[in-house]
């Protein structure tokens, strides 16, 4: 497992939830030259500031369902030139996503991030902590429509689907919002969403704490098929 992933299990709320943000290292998984090289699926990502602020995430499951709100769980954060980290002690269940089998998300901005991945549990802790993972999702960079993925012929090269995981996919695509398309087991019942933006070489620069990247991280708890 790639160091960069988050770990499976840890002892309390606070220390799972930070650890669904890996941390920027060198590594590819989290460097500039995925985002603005993905030459996997022809996509690129310009290299430029992050967003001025955190950006929203938003559930959308199709077929008229409600957009739903994403909890923020984390963030690694320049806040008035400091970077600034903020972490909550647990996932809040009073807002539930409708379940679905592929699901699009939206992150409100149209700086893309250079990175996403997906964390799936099948529970919630009466505490908030997201318990028994299920998968981990690394979403690849595409330029083709996420939404349009699920009707891909996996043989075909089509870039809207890449394998994110035995059996499982997830992408993601520029644009005002950021558009993440993932295929979801029917066990699901929390989702962590994870981000990062690349923070351009003059900016760390300027700043010598700065590092690679600035990261969130979103919580989604999913309702169980009716």
């Amino acid at each position: 497992m790639s160091l960069l992933r988050p770990i499976a299990a840890v002892a309390t709320a606070v220390a799972l939830l930070a650890a669904c943000d890996p941390r920027p290292t060198a590594s590819p998984a989290s460097s500039p030259s995925r985002g603005p090289d993905a030459a996997d699926t022809g996509a690129r990502v310009e290299a430029v500031p992050p967003p001025e602020d955190v950006p929203r995430a938003w559930w959308e499951s199709g077929s008229g369902a409600e957009r739903v709100p994403g909890e923020r769980v984390y963030s690694s954060w320049f806040v008035d030139g400091e970077l600034k980290e903020a972490t909550a002690e647990g996932v809040a269940d009073d807002v539930r996503a409708p379940a679905t089998d592929r699901v699009t998300i939206e992150l409100a901005t149209g700086v893309s991030p250079v990175r996403v991945d997906l964390l799936l549990y099948d529970s919630l802790s009466a505490s908030g902590t997201p318990t028994g993972m299920i998968d981990e999702y690394e979403c690849a960079l595409t330029d083709a429509d996420p939404r349009a993925a699920d009707a891909a012929d996996p043989d075909s090269g089509d870039a809207a689907r890449a394998d994110a995981g035995p059996g499982t996919e997830c992408v993601y695509r520029t644009g005002d919002p950021v558009e993440v398309s993932a295929q979801l087991p029917p066990e699901v019942r929390v989702v962590i969403v994870n981000a990062g933006w690349y923070v351009p070489s003059e900016e760390r620069e300027a700043n010598e704490e700065a590092p690679p990247e600035v990261s969130a991280s979103w919580a989604f708890v999913v309702e169980e098929a009716s």
